[in-house]
C-alpha cells in the first residue's frame, strides 16, 4: 500500500524528526508545507516535495496536499503565537474562515484550519503519532532531584498553570516559596521564564503543562535544549513538565546537561498532585 503523509512544518528540529521516524515506519512518501521565515529550508531535503507558502495561504496548503494525494498530515514545529499581529496575507479561503473565527486564540485559531484541511478530506494526525519516543514517562528525569519545598512548588505551580492552560492564554509558570512569579502569555515559554527569574533572583521553579482538554494534533508542549540555556540563564533549580504529553528533545543529551548545570527535571503525573489541596491558595474563600 503507497502510504503518504503530509508534514505541516513549523520552526525546529521536529518537522526533520518527524519525517525521519514516518519513514522508519513504513510511510513511503511525505510532502511538507513549509512556512516563509519560520520553516528550516533544509527540510527540503529530508521530503519528497515541499512547498513554501506564506501563513495565511491555507487554500494554497490544501492543494498542495491534494496534488500529492495526501490523505494523512501532521502539524509539527513552532509558530509563534504572535503572528495574529504580524502582517499576514490571507487567501480567500483564510480569508472566509477567518471571518467565521469567534476569537483569535491560538486553538481558535488552529482548530477552524484543522477543521478547514479535515473538511478536504485530509485527515490531520496527533502531532505525537511519530513522535512516542519524546514523551517521558513520569519520574526525576535527572541525578539531580527537587527537595521537599521544591517539589510543593511544582505542585503548586502545576495547579496553577493547569488553570492557566484552561484559558488557553499560556502553559507555563514561574513560581517560589508557592508565590507566581511569572505567567506565561502571547510572549511564550522562553521570555517568561526570564520575567519570572528577574523576580525570583535564583532557584525558581518552572513549570511546563498541557492543557487540560489539549488538542494533540496541535500546540503540544515542547522542551528542548534552547529551553536548558534559557533555565540556566534564569538560575533556574528545577524544571517540571507534564508525564506523556510532553515533548522533549534529544531526552539523553537534554538531561546530561540539566545534571552538569545542577537543575533538577521531573515529569509530573497529574494524577499525583490533588488539585483541589492547592485551590484555596487561589481562592478568596479560605
Amino acid at each position: 500500500m503507497d502510504k503518504r503523509l503530509g508534514i505541516v512544518a513549523g520552526s525546529g528540529t521536529l518537522p526533520f524528526i518527524v519525517a525521519r521516524n514516518a519513514r522508519n515506519e513504513g510511510i513511503g512518501h511525505i510532502y511538507a508545507v513549509g512556512f516563509k521565515g519560520q520553516t528550516d529550508p533544509a527540510l527540503e531535503q529530508h521530503v519528497d516535495g515541499i512547498s513554501w507558502i506564506g501563513l495565511g495561504q491555507i487554500g494554497k496548503l490544501i492543494d498542495f496536499f491534494k496534488s500529492k494525494l495526501v490523505d494523512k498530515a501532521v502539524f509539527i514545529g513552532r509558530i509563534g503565537h504572535d503572528i495574529v499581529f504580524s502582517n499576514l496575507k490571507l487567501d480567500m479561503r483564510m480569508l472566509q474562515l477567518a471571518m467565521k473565527l469567534k476569537d483569535w486564540r491560538t486553538d481558535s485559531i488552529l482548530g477552524a484550519i484543522a477543521d478547514e484541511i479535515t473538511a478536504s478530506g485530509i485527515t490531520i494526525t496527533d502531532s505525537t503519532t511519530y513522535l512516542t519516543n519524546l514523551l517521558p514517562s513520569a519520574g526525576v528525569l535527572t541525578g539531580r532531584k527537587p527537595d521537599s519545598k521544591q517539589e510543593d512548588d511544582i505542585k503548586f505551580g502545576f495547579y496553577i498553570a493547569k488553570r492557566l492552560s484552561g484559558l488557553d492564554i499560556g502553559q507555563t509558570v514561574v513560581v517560589k516559596k508557592k508565590t507566581v512569579l511569572a505567567l506565561e502569555a502571547i510572549e511564550g515559554t522562553d521570555k517568561a521564564i526570564l520575567r519570572g527569574a528577574e523576580l525570583g533572583k535564583k532557584d525558581v521553579v518552572v513549570v511546563k503543562v498541557s492543557k487540560p482538554n489539549q488538542d494533540m494534533r496541535f500546540d503540544v508542549p515542547v522542551i528542548g535544549m534552547n529551553t536548558l540555556d534559557i533555565l540556566h540563564t534564569a538560575r533556574a533549580a528545577v524544571l517540571a513538565i507534564e508525564a506523556g504529553k510532553t515533548i522533549l528533545i534529544d531526552k539523553d543529551a537534554f538531561v546530561r546537561q540539566a545534571d552538569a548545570l545542577k537543575i533538577a527535571v521531573v515529569a509530573v503525573d497529574p494524577a499525583s498532585v490533588n488539585m483541589e489541596s492547592y485551590a484555596p491558595y487561589c481562592s478568596d474563600k479560605k
